[in-house]
């Protein structure tokens, strides 16, 4: 019985540290100020090389190329 008592303490002393400690990690805020976004404009061309059988599948690969709607 007395093991018993031992381990549940154990667990519950474990288990709040525990949570205490996530709750102070997700809790964390920090500030900055004087920051300055921009927008450009990214050049990102994307390519592709499937591989089946540890061969290459010319079906499902392509060279680098810009994305446009419906790819």
């Amino acid at each position: 019985m007395k093991r018993l008592f031992l381990a549940l303490l154990l667990i519950g002393i474990i288990g709040s540290i525990s949570f205490a400690l996530t709750t102070a990690f997700f809790s964390d805020t920090e500030t900055s100020s004087g920051n300055l976004i921009a927008a450009g404009k990214v050049d990102l061309k994307i390519d592709n090389t499937s591989y089946y059988n540890h061969a290459s599948s010319s079906a499902t690969t392509w060279q680098a190329k810009d994305l446009t709607e419906g790819d």
